[in-house]
């Protein structure tokens, strides 16, 4: 006849005391420690956040250009906190043979001013917030609108 022996560590109430102590310490306090920091620390208002991507913004442009030939004149960051940027279309019959298209073609160049989606400015802004240009020419509105939404990572 075969008998089974208990084993040691179901026989000493110690020995599952310590492993639940253990376990707790080792699981419960992390996680502990991950919640009081997250309570306890500050996030950057959406002002500071949006400072930060127009920074990152101007970098970008100075090193990548819109459309290789454009001129960014300013960036800024609008009463509604949108980043804006305005960019200057150099050449005169770009900017004539843009102006000679409808609403919805402009609106396709102005988008050839925004950075690529895996541009760092992305990263830098708010979900759901993207870069607004102003397309202009000699100091004359082509065009205004929005660059396509990135993917968030955040």
């Amino acid at each position: 006849m075969i008998t089974f022996r208990k084993s040691q560590a179901f026989q000493n109430p110690q020995v599952s005391r310590r492993s639940l102590i253990i376990l707790v310490l080792v699981v419960g306090l992390p996680l502990v420690l991950i919640g009081a920091a997250r309570l306890f620390s500050t996030s950057l208002a959406k002002a500071d956040v949006m400072e930060v991507a127009r920074a990152v913004l101007e970098e970008h442009v100075r090193r990548n250009p819109p459309n290789r030939e454009w001129k960014m004149t300013a960036t800024r960051i609008s009463d509604d906190d949108n980043l804006e940027m305005d960019v200057e279309v150099v050449n005169y019959d770009q900017a004539q043979f843009i102006l000679s298209r409808t609403g919805r073609i402009r609106h396709s160049y102005m988008k050839l001013a925004c950075p690529d989606f895996g541009a760092e400015v992305y990263r830098q802004l708010p979900k759901n917030e993207t870069i607004w240009i102003q397309l202009h020419y000699n100091g004359s509105p082509i065009v205004r609108g929005a660059c396509p939404l990135a993917k968030s990572l955040f």
